[in-house]
């Protein structure tokens, strides 16, 4: 319909009920009041795009940053010992401070045992 709006004109008129269709439209296009409104309606759409996008990649990044340090510190871990279904499951639900903080005692960690026990998992 917005389409319609933006490009119609005389030449899209094929049966009296587009010809019926294509004076309303012509009306609203020349109303102040309805243009503005029409306007606004598409500026509101444009910006709620933005901003659907823009928390889109937001969530994106935080994902892939969540991802990332769970991929690290299990590497790290996985070097120490057989992780467990368990400490595996708590990997996957950690949140980001938690797993900065669990990289920086994986990495210093001498065995698995080390970690699970200064993490009190």
């Amino acid at each position: 319909m917005l389409t319609y709006l933006n490009h119609s004109n005389i030449e899209s008129v094929t049966n009296k009920h587009v010809a019926h269709i294509h004076d309303y439209v012509t009306h609203v296009k020349q109303s102040a009041e309805v243009r503005e409104r029409y306007m606004t309606i598409g500026e509101m759409m444009d910006r709620s795009k933005a901003e659907g996008l823009a928390e889109g990649l937001a969530r994106g990044e935080q994902i892939g940053r969540k991802k990332s340090l769970i991929n690290l510190v299990y590497s790290m871990l996985n070097d120490l010992g057989q992780i467990s279904e368990e400490l595996h499951v708590r990997l996957e639900n950690a949140d980001e401070e938690t797993l900065m903080r669990w990289t920086k005692l994986a990495a210093k960690a001498e065995s698995l045992q080390e970690f699970l026990e200064q993490t009190n998992i």
